[in-house]
């Protein structure tokens, strides 16, 4: 019984609550936090899209082409796999602490990036930043949510959910500006990088609040769940290698694949029976009393609810695995596949986004202020959902002939309801828990957001792969054209060659090769853009059938000295 408890025992008990970090703000400095959350957003998604037009320029820099598509994942596989630990290492450290951290992982990988050498240097700095750069949106996230109640945060992050959605559609212009004005200016991308981690760093330090937490930091870096960060990093990495592999590097049925899908698997398990069982502080709250630790001889016990035992929280997990798919595939492909089978150049390719960016910019922020105002969040998922779905399906019926007018349009309805989703599906996922959660479920939607994304990429890319092969194993058999395998793997891995071409061997048969290409990019970006709608389709009878309106609260914030003595078991 607590009555029977003794000091020493409540003290070790203690160690394993979680700080209150909610801060009570006047409305100027709530503006001043929302500016540096805004300015952390934007200085993590325009290094990452920068890069997006301009890998193959890199490629060609660094004598690697066949291996560009490597950066890109780098960065996506430690970003993603990092993404649970943030929310968990904020509640032991500060939010502001591990912002910095985080700050100063993506400075230094951005400086090793800038001055690489050769594609492996670049690859491991990408990766550093990743882990760096990855954090940044899910801590913005969860610092609003200590800042501002729950009704409220719809107008709030609406707000910084147009400033992500115009940095998403302003970075490819950037990048292939930048790329491709000499063949080393490359790497001025990460060097404008190393500029916005400094001003954002300076500003995080003055601006933004710092709650104290509590605690030796010895016994925080005992509450770390090391192991599970291992495993967790190791499933993702092994499972989305396994699919960005299969098909283009490897057969999919080739000991390469397999052998890194099932390790992906295995992992995968282990984590979630270290989380259920094993760890001290899990990066997975889950629903049971256990002995987990001793300290000094004495078993501490402690009680966790599961945030996965609420049928809100699992059917908004699922939209947003969905989300983050749809997302990522149509912020990176489109350009692509406007570039590939319109044949624009780069940077009109890439400003075929804007329409879309500019439309989900309005949106996210009309769709925040109708939540905050109304204090409903549902009606907004089903509408977005719906109008998001329409858009691609829209995309599905573009042929060679269609016009501007149509690109366009179909465009706008794509961005206005993509900008309807995110911050709507993030308050009700918020909604679903307590507070004492908050920043774990905020982790865990950043997570499976860009998991989902990630695995998009790799399966949209498969998918482009086997229409191109099909293609040129038509031609071979027919022999319309032929190539050798050399230059197909090369085609696989770096696309935009077929717009420059300069193997006189291709050259012969450019017309044929192009015709070809271009109908196999078409079928290809249709069953894309097919299975996209049907996922957006999915989303939406998740959304009918699973997920209610919870009330929004606008709850007080909590000054200094009552969060001083408020403590939340975790």
């Amino acid at each position: 019984m607590e009555g029977s408890k003794t000091c020493s025992e409540k003290q070790q008990d203690k160690e394993f609550q979680v700080t209150d970090q909610t801060t009570s703000l006047s409305r100027r400095n709530i503006v001043t936090v929302f500016l540096t959350c805004s300015i952390i957003d934007f200085a993590a998604i325009i290094d990452q899209n920068t890069l997006s037009v301009s890998l193959p320029i890199i490629g060609a820099s660094l004598g690697a082409s066949n291996q560009v598509s490597s950066i890109a994942a780098a960065y996506f596989i430690t970003s993603t796999s990092f993404q649970l630990l943030y929310g968990r290492l904020s509640d032991i450290w500060s939010r502001k602490h591990i912002i910095v951290a985080g700050l100063a992982l993506f400075f230094v990988g951005s400086l090793g990036s800038s001055f690489a050498t050769s594609i492996t240097h670049l690859i491991i700095f990408r990766a550093l930043t990743g882990i760096g750069g990855g954090g940044l949106v899910t801590l913005v996230q969860i610092v609003v949510g200590d800042v501002v109640s729950l009704r409220e945060r719809g107008k709030w992050q609406g707000i910084i959910g147009s400033v992500v959605a115009l940095s998403h559609g302003i970075s490819p212009i950037i990048g292939s500006k930048i790329a491709s004005y000499s063949p080393d200016s490359w790497r001025w991308i990460f060097r404008l990088s190393l500029f916005t981690s400094i001003v954002t760093t300076l500003m995080v330090v003055f601006f933004l609040p710092l709650k104290k937490v509590d605690g030796n930091w010895k016994k925080k870096v005992k509450t770390v769940d090391f192991l599970g960060m291992v495993l967790t990093l190791a499933a993702s990495s092994l499972i989305i290698l396994g699919l960005t592999w299969g098909g283009v590097m490897y057969p999919w049925l080739s000991v390469h694949v397999i052998v890194t899908l099932i390790l992906g698997a295995f992992s995968a398990i282990v984590f979630l029976i270290w989380e259920w069982k094993g760890a001290l502080l899990p990066l997975l709250p889950r629903k049971q009393n256990a002995v987990f630790f001793l300290f000094q001889g004495t078993a501490l016990k402690y009680s966790i609810v599961s945030i996965f035992n609420s049928r809100m929280v699992q059917a908004t997990t699922t939209t947003t695995f969905i989300s983050g798919w749809n997302y990522l595939v149509q912020t990176y492909f489109i350009p692509s596949f406007y570039q590939l089978a319109y044949g624009y150049a780069p940077t009109r390719a890439a400003s075929m986004l804007l329409p879309i960016i500019l439309l989900q910019t309005a949106s996210s922020t009309l769709g925040g202020l109708i939540v905050s105002w109304r204090g409903r969040y549902r009606e907004s998922l089903i509408f977005g959902y719906t109008l998001w779905s329409v858009g691609l399906g829209l995309h599905c019926l573009l042929t060679p002939s269609s016009s501007l007018a149509m690109q366009l349009g179909y465009g706008f309805l794509l961005g206005f309801g993509t900008g309807q989703c995110f911050q709507p599906s993030l308050i009700a996922m918020q909604a679903a828990v307590g507070k004492e959660h908050m920043a774990i479920i905020t982790g865990v939607r950043s997570y499976l957001r860009d998991l989902g994304g990630t695995l998009g990429l790799a399966i949209t890319g498969s998918i482009l792969n086997r229409m191109l092969l099909n293609a040129f194993s038509y031609a071979a058999t027919n022999k319309l054209a032929s190539l050798s395998s050399e230059q197909i793997q090369q085609i696989l891995r770096n696309p935009t060659l077929l717009l420059t071409v300069t193997d006189t061997q291709i050259l012969e048969k450019a017309d044929m090769i192009k015709s070809l290409t271009l109908a196999a990019y078409f079928k290809g970006f249709r069953l894309v853009f097919i299975l996209s709608t049907s996922l957006g389709i999915l989303s939406i009878l998740v959304t009918i059938l699973f997920i209610p309106q919870v009330e929004l609260k606008v709850e007080k914030i909590q000054n200094e000295k009552e969060v001083e003595s408020s403590q939340v078991p975790v």
